[in-house]
């Protein structure tokens, strides 16, 4: 069984890059379909916060610490060393050469739809032995067209299904439509789109296992970032320091 730590109401069960690509690679190969989720201090807020939300969350085969935040926190809590482990950062590092020689068929789905054409074009150029076998943007009226683009997701016959329409809406679509979902792996990405594309940048690699991260994320998008790193972020140091001085014994999983 993989190794798992319960980290308030929710968990950790990827500890470090080396386990992700082992089980990334298995479960490929074992024919296995499996749910990513990341956990950042954006998610955890969202499990407070949002009932749907937290209500899918935990219905993940796997969590990865997806911020130094929550490498520190666990840390700090249980001490436990783990590593931050970011599907986005580690596609340019070797999530995108594992899937050109597994030959995995791969769908895209989510952010605008230029971003999506670009990334798309992107990818095939960077990596022609890439099976971009599909795509679909991330606006549309889930109440309306859900079950156009999961047949259109299913007759492309995916490997892999990459949903990046952001948070809470990833996670809960992912889960309420997960039975008829046709793919083996399905991974939620944030904005991995707008990277591929350009419209985004991803920090530095010095950046990445630093406090410092969020810096560069919030001079690319103050606007969005600083009303919420503005209240995340103090909720999930309060809540993290509560829980080693007062220990919560609330744990919901």
């Amino acid at each position: 069984m993989q190794p798992r730590i319960n980290f308030l109401n929710t968990f950790i069960n990827i500890m470090n890059k080396k386990d992700y690509l082992k089980i990334i690679s298995s479960s490929l190969h074992n024919n296995e379909k499996k749910v990513f989720f990341y956990l950042n201090t954006h998610s955890f807020y969202l499990l407070k916060t949002n009932e749907e939300f937290k209500k899918y969350f935990n219905r993940a085969d796997f969590i990865t610490p997806d911020g130094y935040s929550i490498k520190w926190a666990i840390k700090f809590l249980y001490k436990q060393q783990i590593e931050k482990v970011s599907f986005n950062h580690h596609f340019f590092e070797f999530i995108r050469q594992l899937f050109s020689e597994k030959q995995s068929r791969i769908f895209l789905l989510g952010g605008k739809e230029q971003n999506l054409k670009d990334a798309v074009s992107k990818l095939t150029i960077i990596n022609p032995k890439l099976n971009i076998v599909g795509s679909h943007n991330g606006y549309f009226d889930q109440n309306i067209m859900t079950e156009e683009i999961i047949e259109k997701i299913n007759l492309s016959k995916p490997d892999i299904l990459l949903i990046g329409m952001g948070m809470p809406e990833s996670v809960i679509w992912t889960i309420k439509n997960i039975t008829r979902i046709e793919s083996k792996l399905i991974f939620t990405v944030g904005n991995l789109f707008d990277i591929i594309s350009g419209n985004k940048s991803i920090a530095p690699k010095f950046l990445y296992n630093t406090p410092f991260e969020w810096i560069y994320k919030l001079f690319q998008e103050p606007l969005k970032l600083i009303p919420r790193y503005f209240i995340v972020n103090p909720n999930f140091l309060y809540r993290v320091v509560k829980e080693r001085i007062f220990g919560s014994q609330t744990s919901e999983l």
